[in-house]
């Protein structure tokens, strides 16, 4: 008898620990196209338009999983148009070869977002971080001052 009720347990346990079904696990994150969300007086205009905005580069040439990641998102896409312009703007200054080598190694970086366990935030904060840095070196924002402790 005890044998039954342990085998019972145990067979409980087992289908509580199994993965759900995959109709469970496959529901799509993001509401079907067909629905519009309403607009929030909270939501800038700008940001509908940035949904059809693609990023600098043609997405049809993205070859790495980071190029394709940009291009399905409309933020990150937005983040690029932003740090191309700055970048842009940026070759003009008197340490273009510096600024040219530190941004190819940006770009290998951001492409080893890949191995990242979040490699959307991964990227979002690769782009923030490197317009943040084009910034402060072109004299756009004033560098922070240390702080002693």
């Amino acid at each position: 008898m005890n044998r039954f009720v342990l085998l019972g347990v145990g067979a409980l346990a087992l289908a509580a620990c199994s993965k759900p079904a995959p109709s469970d696990t496959a529901a799509p994150a993001q509401p079907p196209a067909t629905t519009t969300p309403a607009p929030t007086p909270s939501a800038p205009a700008a940001a509908t338009d940035a949904t059809l905005q693609p990023p600098s580069f043609e997405c049809a040439k993205a070859q790495s999983e980071s190029e394709k990641l940009v291009c399905g998102d409309a933020r990150l896409a937005a983040l690029d148009r932003q740090l191309a312009a700055l970048y842009k703007r940026v070759q003009t200054s008197p340490d273009e070869l510096d600024i040219a080598a530190e941004q190819r190694g940006w770009v290998k970086g951001r492409d080893a977002c890949w191995q990242a366990v979040d490699r959307h935030r991964c990227l979002i904060e690769s782009y923030q971080t490197r317009i943040v840095e084009l910034n402060i070196g072109s004299g756009g924002v004033p560098a922070p001052t240390p702080v002693h402790y």
